[in-house]
């Protein structure tokens, strides 16, 4: 795997969608980068390391239910926001 990762491998790896790693704060939390004007890109030992730290375990926990829920509620999974 290469060391640089870019949004929607991360959004593979952590089971979430595109749009919320796409977040400042995720961005934040896992120190991705920048490529010119649009491109993010992130560090996988950065990424393993948030991961490392526990920061999603509390999503992985969460039952995934068809009742639908809130943008906070995703990034609450996270730890973000």
């Amino acid at each position: 795997m290469s060391n640089v990762l870019k949004v929607k491998d991360v959004a593979r790896i952590l089971n979430c969608s595109e749009s919320l790693v796409r977040t400042p704060a995720m961005l934040a939390a896992l120190r991705a980068f920048r490529i010119g004007k649009r491109g993010v890109r992130f560090h996988h030992d950065l990424l393993k390391a948030y991961i490392a730290r526990g920061q999603v375990d509390q999503a992985e926990k969460t039952p995934i239910t068809d009742e639908g829920g809130s943008r906070s509620d995703l990034t609450d999974r996270h730890g973000i926001g």
